[in-house]
């Protein structure tokens, strides 16, 4: 059996799509790029043996010879300072440091080695490239199967598009509200800056729901202004945009509106972002595409 991983899309919470969800909440198996970890690990080892090469680089010459002992578990050591010195000078107790620095010089240089060994063969990896035989599979399908099916793996395009296609009861708007702001998908919004900061995740072809709901603790709704797709990581992440913060009963309003998100695991900065602006201080595109690029790295 696939193991089912939590993914953001529990907190859709509408009871109509609950057996859509399910198709989001197996996760899809292998939601990441593995190429990207291949990069990622290649990276850490260069980093890794940059450091070694520095650190020889330091260390005295020669070579330690190491030979058996006279009783169990016991050892004695030898410095050989040349490849013509075929015992090597004899190290005695009163020279522990020194052995230790060419123990450690003959363990960085095998390490050295097994670190060059690795990067060849993860560079092959990624130059053979890898196959998306598996995540194709279901958007290859005829559209009467796809109806009736659960996938398990799926490419990111289908990802973004059953994650877009899951329904939602959003806030809404009170009938007296005369305000008609909408965003280049024709979504009706609160304000400029949210309709700004929707064109500008809709430009860089980065998707999101406007006020789509999660659960509170006590079965509550929040809405958060943005529920935005991490498609890289498969993970949702939110953005809330405050527009008024030279209003003090507003300020305090969202302060526990913060707290309510801390109590669901949504954290400022790991899964959480904010925007803010007030009527002197104006929400800058700077400010937007700062967040999006926090978004996209965290």
């Amino acid at each position: 059996m696939l193991k089912l991983l939590k993914s953001g899309i529990k907190q859709h919470i509408s009871n109509s799509e609950r057996r859509r969800c399910i198709i989001i909440k197996a996760k899809y198996v292998k939601a990441y790029n593995i190429a990207d970890h291949i990069d990622e690990r290649i990276s850490y080892l260069k980093e890794l043996q940059a450091s070694l090469v520095r650190e020889c680089a330091k260390m005295p010459e020669g070579e330690l010879l190491v030979s058996p002992g006279s009783t169990k578990n016991s050892f004695r050591y030898y410095l050989r300072e040349s490849t013509r010195d075929k015992c090597g000078l004899y190290l005695d107790k009163s020279r522990t440091s020194d052995k230790k620095k060419y123990a450690t010089k003959k363990y960085y240089k095998v390490l050295l080695k097994n670190i060059d060994s690795e990067i060849k063969k993860l560079e092959i990896i990624k130059k053979l490239g890898m196959s998306d035989s598996i995540k194709n599979t279901y958007k290859s399908l005829n559209p009467g199967v796809k109806k009736l099916i659960n996938p398990i793996d799926v490419d990111d395009e289908t990802y973004s598009v059953i994650w877009m296609e899951e329904k939602y009861d959003g806030l809404g708007f009170d009938p007296r509200d005369q305000s008609a702001f909408y965003s280049d998908k024709g979504e009706r919004m609160r304000s400029k800056s949210e309709v700004l900061i929707a064109n500008t995740l809709n430009k860089m072809n980065i998707v999101y729901k406007y006020e789509c709901p999660v659960a509170r603790i006590n079965g509550e709704l929040l809405y958060p202004d943005f529920t935005v797709l991490d498609l890289k990581r498969r993970k949702v992440k939110y953005w809330e945009h405050l527009g008024r913060m030279d209003d003090a009963e507003y300020v305090n309003r969202n302060l526990w509106k913060l707290e309510e998100y801390r109590k669901i695991d949504i954290r400022l900065g790991l899964n959480l972002f904010l925007t803010y602006e007030s009527g002197s201080n104006p929400l800058g595109t700077n400010e937007i595409n700062n967040v999006i690029q926090s978004i996209i790295e965290s």
